[in-house]
């Protein structure tokens, strides 16, 4: 299957002013809630992302190859960095061998953070 990536050229600048847009709010009760809801679902993806990385940790027979995969994808490495689940470009280690899935992704140079919780 093949998604179409949208044009990250075009979606920055909207993204900028968006958030202009959310900074020039007057009431400040209404710019704190715009804030928090954005903050919200930025933690909501992120979680599902560690969530997704840890279950193809655990399933996949090489997740060093797929980490280093997803981590060549503009769009995917992207969200992974924006969330804190893969550092900035660099080296990235083999995994050692087989492992609990948090240990796997980090391993592979992705720093896993889940929060347990209600699923």
């Amino acid at each position: 299957m093949s998604v179409d990536a949208p044009d990250l050229r075009r979606i920055g600048p909207r993204l900028d002013a968006l958030v202009a847009e959310v900074e020039a709010i007057a009431d400040p009760r209404s710019r704190a809630r715009a804030r928090e809801l954005v903050a919200v679902l930025l933690e909501v993806h992120g979680a599902g992302l560690a969530r997704v990385l840890e279950l193809v940790a655990e399933t996949v027979a090489d997740p060093g190859a797929l980490f280093s995969r997803l981590s060549a994808d503009e769009l995917v490495a992207g969200l992974l960095v924006l969330h804190g689940l893969l550092p900035e470009p660099g080296p990235e280690p083999e995994p050692a061998g087989p492992a609990p899935a948090a240990a796997t992704a980090r391993a592979a140079g992705v720093p896993v953070r889940l929060r347990r919780g209600p699923r």
